[in-house]
Protein backbone atom coordinates (compact mmCIF):
# COMPACT_ATOMS: atom_id res chain seq x y z
CA UNK A 1 0.00 0.00 0.00
CA UNK A 2 2.93 2.36 0.60
CA UNK A 3 4.22 1.88 -2.89
CA UNK A 4 0.49 2.39 -4.28
CA UNK A 5 0.48 6.16 -2.69
CA UNK A 6 4.19 7.83 -4.03
CA UNK A 7 2.18 6.45 -7.64
CA UNK A 8 -0.37 7.73 -7.66
CA UNK A 9 1.30 10.82 -6.46
CA UNK A 10 3.59 11.22 -9.17
CA UNK A 11 0.23 10.13 -11.71
CA UNK A 12 -1.28 13.24 -9.98
CA UNK A 13 1.81 15.11 -10.71
CA UNK A 14 2.20 14.55 -14.27
CA UNK A 15 -1.46 15.10 -15.19
CA UNK A 16 -1.14 18.20 -13.33
CA UNK A 17 1.68 19.24 -15.34
CA UNK A 18 -0.09 18.04 -18.80
CA UNK A 19 -3.08 20.16 -17.86
CA UNK A 20 -1.05 23.16 -17.29
CA UNK A 21 1.24 23.28 -20.56
CA UNK A 22 1.07 25.18 -22.92
CA UNK A 23 -1.26 23.39 -25.92
CA UNK A 24 0.75 23.28 -29.09
CA UNK A 25 -2.60 24.68 -30.84
CA UNK A 26 -1.82 28.04 -29.83
CA UNK A 27 -2.71 30.37 -26.89
CA UNK A 28 -6.33 30.24 -25.34
CA UNK A 29 -6.62 26.98 -26.05
CA UNK A 30 -7.27 25.45 -22.69
CA UNK A 31 -9.35 22.66 -23.24
CA UNK A 32 -8.53 18.82 -22.11
CA UNK A 33 -6.49 17.29 -24.99
CA UNK A 34 -8.95 14.53 -24.48
CA UNK A 35 -12.46 16.75 -26.20
CA UNK A 36 -10.41 16.17 -29.70
CA UNK A 37 -7.86 13.02 -29.40
CA UNK A 38 -8.27 9.65 -29.14
CA UNK A 39 -6.48 7.97 -26.40
CA UNK A 40 -4.66 5.65 -28.49
CA UNK A 41 -2.61 8.44 -30.11
CA UNK A 42 -2.28 11.99 -30.62
CA UNK A 43 -2.93 11.97 -34.57
CA UNK A 44 -6.52 10.27 -34.39
CA UNK A 45 -9.01 12.31 -33.69
CA UNK A 46 -12.08 11.29 -31.65
CA UNK A 47 -15.32 9.90 -33.49
CA UNK A 48 -17.32 12.94 -31.47
CA UNK A 49 -15.48 15.78 -31.02
CA UNK A 50 -16.49 17.86 -27.79
CA UNK A 51 -14.94 21.28 -28.90
CA UNK A 52 -17.71 23.92 -29.92
CA UNK A 53 -16.64 25.75 -33.17
CA UNK A 54 -19.06 28.13 -32.36
CA UNK A 55 -16.51 30.03 -29.99
CA UNK A 56 -14.12 30.30 -33.01
CA UNK A 57 -16.12 33.53 -34.39
CA UNK A 58 -16.42 30.72 -37.83
CA UNK A 59 -19.82 28.50 -36.84
CA UNK A 60 -19.30 24.89 -38.86
CA UNK A 61 -22.56 25.88 -41.21
CA UNK A 62 -23.94 23.92 -44.60
CA UNK A 63 -20.79 21.97 -46.26
CA UNK A 64 -18.22 22.92 -43.36
CA UNK A 65 -19.94 20.74 -40.84
CA UNK A 66 -19.06 17.15 -41.97
CA UNK A 67 -15.28 18.31 -43.57
CA UNK A 68 -12.35 16.52 -41.94
CA UNK A 69 -10.71 19.31 -39.19
CA UNK A 70 -7.49 19.00 -41.03
CA UNK A 71 -8.79 19.69 -44.28
CA UNK A 72 -8.23 23.33 -42.85
CA UNK A 73 -6.73 23.44 -40.27
CA UNK A 74 -3.08 22.00 -41.68
CA UNK A 75 -0.45 23.52 -38.74
CA UNK A 76 -0.92 22.64 -35.89
CA UNK A 77 -1.59 26.51 -35.11
CA UNK A 78 -5.65 27.13 -35.12
CA UNK A 79 -5.05 31.05 -35.36
CA UNK A 80 -3.17 30.77 -38.17
CA UNK A 81 -6.61 29.30 -39.92
CA UNK A 82 -7.79 32.23 -41.86
CA UNK A 83 -11.95 32.61 -42.36
CA UNK A 84 -11.89 33.70 -45.93
CA UNK A 85 -13.36 31.24 -48.30
CA UNK A 86 -10.27 31.52 -50.43
CA UNK A 87 -8.21 29.95 -47.88
CA UNK A 88 -9.39 27.05 -48.34
CA UNK A 89 -11.73 26.86 -51.75
CA UNK A 90 -10.28 27.61 -55.49
CA UNK A 91 -11.22 30.84 -56.55
CA UNK A 92 -12.37 29.60 -60.06
CA UNK A 93 -13.08 33.42 -60.58
CA UNK A 94 -9.12 34.05 -60.18
CA UNK A 95 -10.60 37.22 -58.01
CA UNK A 96 -12.07 38.55 -60.87
CA UNK A 97 -15.70 39.42 -58.81
CA UNK A 98 -14.13 40.27 -55.91
CA UNK A 99 -13.44 38.26 -52.49
CA UNK A 100 -16.78 38.36 -50.67
CA UNK A 101 -17.73 35.09 -52.04
CA UNK A 102 -21.38 34.95 -49.79
CA UNK A 103 -22.42 37.63 -52.00
CA UNK A 104 -23.37 34.46 -54.56
CA UNK A 105 -22.38 31.24 -52.49
CA UNK A 106 -23.62 30.37 -49.50
CA UNK A 107 -22.07 27.40 -46.94
CA UNK A 108 -25.35 25.04 -47.86
CA UNK A 109 -23.99 25.24 -51.35
CA UNK A 110 -21.52 26.73 -53.90
CA UNK A 111 -24.08 26.46 -56.83
CA UNK A 112 -25.93 30.15 -57.59
CA UNK A 113 -29.56 30.54 -57.58
CA UNK A 114 -29.78 33.98 -57.91
CA UNK A 115 -28.09 34.69 -61.29
CA UNK A 116 -30.76 37.21 -62.77
CA UNK A 117 -30.81 38.97 -59.30
CA UNK A 118 -26.95 39.05 -59.72
CA UNK A 119 -26.83 40.57 -63.05
CA UNK A 120 -29.39 43.63 -61.53
CA UNK A 121 -27.28 44.24 -58.94
CA UNK A 122 -24.36 44.46 -61.43
CA UNK A 123 -25.54 46.85 -63.88
CA UNK A 124 -26.72 44.34 -66.85
CA UNK A 125 -29.56 42.81 -66.23
CA UNK A 126 -30.57 39.57 -67.77
CA UNK A 127 -33.63 41.34 -70.34
CA UNK A 128 -35.25 40.17 -74.08
CA UNK A 129 -33.16 37.48 -75.51
CA UNK A 130 -30.59 37.85 -72.34
CA UNK A 131 -32.92 36.10 -70.16
CA UNK A 132 -33.33 32.89 -72.09
CA UNK A 133 -29.41 32.33 -73.19
CA UNK A 134 -27.13 29.91 -71.29
CA UNK A 135 -24.45 31.51 -68.73
CA UNK A 136 -21.84 29.76 -71.54
CA UNK A 137 -23.14 31.51 -73.72
CA UNK A 138 -21.57 35.18 -72.62
CA UNK A 139 -19.46 33.40 -70.05
CA UNK A 140 -16.75 31.46 -71.84
CA UNK A 141 -14.29 30.57 -69.17
CA UNK A 142 -14.42 31.14 -65.73
CA UNK A 143 -13.06 34.50 -65.67
CA UNK A 144 -14.70 36.33 -68.12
Amino acid sequence: MRRLSPIILLLLGAFQICAQSESPHGEGRLLDCIACHATSDWKSLNETLNFDHDTTGFALEGGHVGVDCKICHTSLLFEEVSSECSTCHTDLHSGSVGRDCARCHSPQSWLVDQIPELHEENGFPLLGPHSVLACADCHTSEIN
